[in-house]
Protein backbone atom coordinates (compact mmCIF):
# COMPACT_ATOMS: atom_id res chain seq x y z
CA UNK A 1 0.00 0.00 0.00
CA UNK A 2 1.43 3.38 -1.03
CA UNK A 3 2.09 5.78 1.84
CA UNK A 4 0.63 8.97 0.27
CA UNK A 5 1.35 11.03 3.35
CA UNK A 6 5.07 10.29 3.29
CA UNK A 7 5.17 10.78 -0.49
CA UNK A 8 3.53 14.19 -0.19
CA UNK A 9 5.82 15.21 2.67
CA UNK A 10 8.87 14.19 0.65
CA UNK A 11 7.62 16.14 -2.36
CA UNK A 12 7.11 19.26 -0.24
CA UNK A 13 10.60 18.95 1.23
CA UNK A 14 12.19 18.54 -2.19
CA UNK A 15 10.23 21.46 -3.58
CA UNK A 16 11.23 23.66 -0.65
CA UNK A 17 14.88 22.62 -0.99
CA UNK A 18 14.74 23.39 -4.72
CA UNK A 19 13.22 26.84 -4.20
CA UNK A 20 15.71 27.69 -1.45
CA UNK A 21 18.69 26.53 -3.47
CA UNK A 22 17.44 28.42 -6.51
CA UNK A 23 16.96 31.61 -4.49
CA UNK A 24 20.44 31.32 -3.03
CA UNK A 25 22.10 30.42 -6.36
CA UNK A 26 24.12 33.44 -7.55
CA UNK A 27 25.28 31.90 -10.82
CA UNK A 28 24.36 34.09 -13.83
CA UNK A 29 23.47 37.14 -11.75
CA UNK A 30 26.31 39.19 -13.24
CA UNK A 31 25.18 38.30 -16.77
CA UNK A 32 21.62 39.37 -16.04
CA UNK A 33 22.76 42.59 -14.41
CA UNK A 34 25.05 43.34 -17.35
CA UNK A 35 22.22 42.68 -19.82
CA UNK A 36 20.09 45.23 -17.95
CA UNK A 37 22.79 47.87 -17.51
CA UNK A 38 24.72 47.52 -20.80
CA UNK A 39 22.20 49.35 -23.04
CA UNK A 40 22.13 52.33 -20.67
CA UNK A 41 25.92 52.37 -20.43
CA UNK A 42 26.25 52.25 -24.22
CA UNK A 43 23.79 55.12 -24.62
CA UNK A 44 25.79 57.22 -22.16
CA UNK A 45 29.08 56.26 -23.80
CA UNK A 46 28.06 57.08 -27.35
CA UNK A 47 26.29 60.20 -26.10
CA UNK A 48 29.49 61.47 -24.45
CA UNK A 49 31.49 60.65 -27.59
CA UNK A 50 29.00 62.60 -29.72
CA UNK A 51 28.99 65.57 -27.37
CA UNK A 52 32.80 65.65 -27.37
CA UNK A 53 32.91 65.60 -31.18
CA UNK A 54 30.27 68.34 -31.41
CA UNK A 55 32.08 70.55 -28.89
CA UNK A 56 35.32 70.04 -30.81
CA UNK A 57 33.61 71.02 -34.09
CA UNK A 58 32.13 74.14 -32.50
CA UNK A 59 35.51 75.12 -31.04
CA UNK A 60 37.19 74.65 -34.42
CA UNK A 61 34.52 76.82 -36.03
CA UNK A 62 35.24 79.57 -33.50
CA UNK A 63 38.96 79.38 -34.26
CA UNK A 64 38.26 79.42 -38.00
CA UNK A 65 36.06 82.52 -37.82
CA UNK A 66 38.62 84.28 -35.64
CA UNK A 67 41.42 83.37 -38.05
CA UNK A 68 39.70 84.51 -41.23
CA UNK A 69 38.57 87.74 -39.57
CA UNK A 70 42.05 88.48 -38.25
CA UNK A 71 43.68 87.83 -41.62
CA UNK A 72 41.20 90.14 -43.34
CA UNK A 73 41.85 92.88 -40.80
CA UNK A 74 45.60 92.90 -41.47
CA UNK A 75 45.51 94.59 -44.89
CA UNK A 76 44.14 97.87 -46.18
CA UNK A 77 42.96 96.29 -49.44
CA UNK A 78 41.86 92.64 -49.69
CA UNK A 79 41.87 90.98 -53.11
CA UNK A 80 40.07 87.88 -54.35
CA UNK A 81 43.22 85.74 -54.30
CA UNK A 82 43.81 86.74 -50.69
CA UNK A 83 40.28 85.73 -49.73
CA UNK A 84 40.78 82.38 -51.47
CA UNK A 85 43.82 81.80 -49.25
CA UNK A 86 41.81 82.84 -46.17
CA UNK A 87 39.15 80.28 -47.08
CA UNK A 88 41.77 77.52 -47.33
CA UNK A 89 43.06 78.48 -43.91
CA UNK A 90 39.60 78.54 -42.35
CA UNK A 91 38.68 75.13 -43.78
CA UNK A 92 42.00 73.68 -42.60
CA UNK A 93 41.42 74.89 -39.04
CA UNK A 94 37.85 73.64 -39.14
CA UNK A 95 39.34 70.27 -40.18
CA UNK A 96 36.77 69.33 -42.81
CA UNK A 97 37.07 67.29 -45.97
CA UNK A 98 35.78 68.25 -49.40
CA UNK A 99 32.26 66.92 -48.74
CA UNK A 100 32.01 68.57 -45.33
CA UNK A 101 33.26 71.87 -46.78
CA UNK A 102 30.00 72.06 -48.75
CA UNK A 103 28.21 72.53 -45.43
CA UNK A 104 30.35 75.52 -44.44
CA UNK A 105 29.29 79.12 -44.89
CA UNK A 106 31.60 82.14 -44.65
CA UNK A 107 30.81 85.86 -44.82
CA UNK A 108 33.32 88.67 -44.55
CA UNK A 109 32.37 92.32 -44.16
CA UNK A 110 34.24 95.61 -43.91
CA UNK A 111 32.44 98.68 -42.58
CA UNK A 112 33.28 102.33 -42.07
CA UNK A 113 31.48 105.42 -40.81
CA UNK A 114 31.13 107.92 -43.65
CA UNK A 115 29.01 110.53 -41.87
CA UNK A 116 29.79 111.10 -38.20
CA UNK A 117 27.18 112.26 -35.72
CA UNK A 118 26.88 116.00 -35.33
CA UNK A 119 27.05 116.80 -31.60
CA UNK A 120 25.41 120.17 -32.23
CA UNK A 121 22.17 118.65 -33.50
CA UNK A 122 19.67 116.23 -32.07
CA UNK A 123 19.50 114.33 -35.34
CA UNK A 124 21.42 111.09 -35.70
CA UNK A 125 23.46 111.67 -38.84
CA UNK A 126 25.76 108.69 -38.46
CA UNK A 127 25.96 106.71 -41.70
CA UNK A 128 27.67 103.32 -41.97
CA UNK A 129 28.71 101.91 -45.33
CA UNK A 130 30.15 98.62 -46.52
CA UNK A 131 33.61 98.74 -48.00
CA UNK A 132 33.83 95.00 -48.49
CA UNK A 133 31.61 91.93 -48.69
CA UNK A 134 32.63 88.38 -49.55
CA UNK A 135 30.59 85.21 -49.36
CA UNK A 136 31.51 81.54 -49.56
CA UNK A 137 29.40 78.39 -49.38
CA UNK A 138 26.02 77.98 -47.80
CA UNK A 139 23.75 80.89 -46.92
CA UNK A 140 23.99 82.26 -43.38
CA UNK A 141 21.11 83.46 -41.22
CA UNK A 142 18.54 82.65 -43.88
CA UNK A 143 20.13 85.06 -46.32
CA UNK A 144 19.95 88.06 -43.97
CA UNK A 145 23.16 90.08 -44.09
CA UNK A 146 24.91 91.29 -40.98
CA UNK A 147 23.45 94.54 -39.63
CA UNK A 148 26.26 97.03 -38.95
CA UNK A 149 23.92 99.13 -36.80
CA UNK A 150 24.19 96.43 -34.13
CA UNK A 151 27.88 97.27 -33.66
CA UNK A 152 28.49 99.55 -30.71
CA UNK A 153 29.57 103.11 -31.48
CA UNK A 154 32.67 102.74 -29.35
CA UNK A 155 33.80 99.86 -31.60
CA UNK A 156 32.81 101.21 -35.02
CA UNK A 157 34.04 104.78 -34.59
CA UNK A 158 34.23 107.80 -36.86
CA UNK A 159 37.95 107.26 -37.30
CA UNK A 160 38.23 103.48 -37.50
CA UNK A 161 36.18 100.85 -39.31
CA UNK A 162 35.67 97.20 -38.47
CA UNK A 163 35.89 93.78 -40.07
CA UNK A 164 33.17 91.23 -39.39
CA UNK A 165 33.67 87.51 -39.96
CA UNK A 166 30.68 85.18 -39.84
CA UNK A 167 30.85 81.42 -40.25
CA UNK A 168 28.39 78.56 -40.04
CA UNK A 169 28.86 74.81 -40.15
CA UNK A 170 26.13 72.23 -40.54
CA UNK A 171 27.43 69.50 -38.26
CA UNK A 172 26.27 65.94 -38.89
CA UNK A 173 26.73 63.70 -35.83
CA UNK A 174 29.20 60.90 -36.37
CA UNK A 175 27.51 58.33 -34.14
CA UNK A 176 23.91 59.35 -33.45
CA UNK A 177 22.96 60.93 -36.77
CA UNK A 178 19.69 59.04 -37.13
CA UNK A 179 18.71 59.79 -33.55
CA UNK A 180 19.45 63.51 -33.18
CA UNK A 181 19.76 64.86 -36.76
CA UNK A 182 22.04 67.73 -37.76
CA UNK A 183 23.09 70.82 -35.81
CA UNK A 184 24.16 74.14 -37.32
CA UNK A 185 26.89 75.99 -35.44
CA UNK A 186 27.44 79.72 -36.04
CA UNK A 187 30.15 82.16 -34.98
CA UNK A 188 30.59 85.92 -35.48
CA UNK A 189 33.74 87.92 -34.81
CA UNK A 190 34.15 91.69 -34.99
CA UNK A 191 37.72 92.97 -35.32
CA UNK A 192 39.43 96.30 -35.75
CA UNK A 193 41.75 96.86 -38.73
CA UNK A 194 45.36 96.16 -37.80
CA UNK A 195 47.35 98.39 -40.17
CA UNK A 196 44.89 100.98 -41.46
CA UNK A 197 41.84 102.92 -40.41
CA UNK A 198 39.58 100.90 -42.71
CA UNK A 199 39.69 97.80 -44.90
CA UNK A 200 38.27 97.59 -48.41
CA UNK A 201 37.80 94.70 -50.84
CA UNK A 202 38.79 94.77 -54.51
CA UNK A 203 37.06 92.33 -56.85
CA UNK A 204 39.09 93.58 -59.82
CA UNK A 205 35.91 94.50 -61.64
CA UNK A 206 35.89 97.11 -64.40
CA UNK A 207 32.62 98.48 -63.04
CA UNK A 208 32.94 102.21 -62.48
CA UNK A 209 30.49 102.13 -59.59
CA UNK A 210 32.68 101.87 -56.47
CA UNK A 211 29.89 100.18 -54.53
CA UNK A 212 30.08 97.26 -56.98
CA UNK A 213 33.81 96.80 -56.76
CA UNK A 214 33.89 95.28 -53.28
CA UNK A 215 31.36 92.42 -53.67
CA UNK A 216 33.01 89.02 -53.96
CA UNK A 217 31.45 85.59 -54.29
CA UNK A 218 33.45 82.41 -53.70
CA UNK A 219 32.69 78.75 -54.41
CA UNK A 220 34.43 75.40 -54.36
CA UNK A 221 35.34 74.45 -57.91
CA UNK A 222 37.19 71.59 -59.58
CA UNK A 223 40.20 72.55 -61.67
CA UNK A 224 42.41 69.83 -63.18
CA UNK A 225 40.83 67.24 -60.86
CA UNK A 226 41.67 69.39 -57.84
CA UNK A 227 39.13 71.11 -55.61
CA UNK A 228 39.93 74.80 -55.21
CA UNK A 229 38.31 77.95 -53.83
CA UNK A 230 37.34 80.19 -56.71
CA UNK A 231 36.35 83.83 -56.08
CA UNK A 232 34.82 86.22 -58.58
CA UNK A 233 33.12 89.60 -58.67
CA UNK A 234 29.55 89.35 -57.38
Amino acid sequence: MIDLKNKFTGFKRKTKDFLVSTALDQRGVAAVEFALIAPVMLIFYFGMVEISLAVDADRNLSHSASLIGDLTAQDEVVTMSMIEDYIYGALAVLDVDEEEAKRVGIELYAFEVTTPDNPDTAVDERVIEETGYAKFGQTLAGGVKFDADTIQDRILTDTSGVVVARMSYEYIPKVTQNAVGTKTFEETFILKPRRSATVSFDNESSNTDPTQRYNINCILDTVDDETVADCSAA
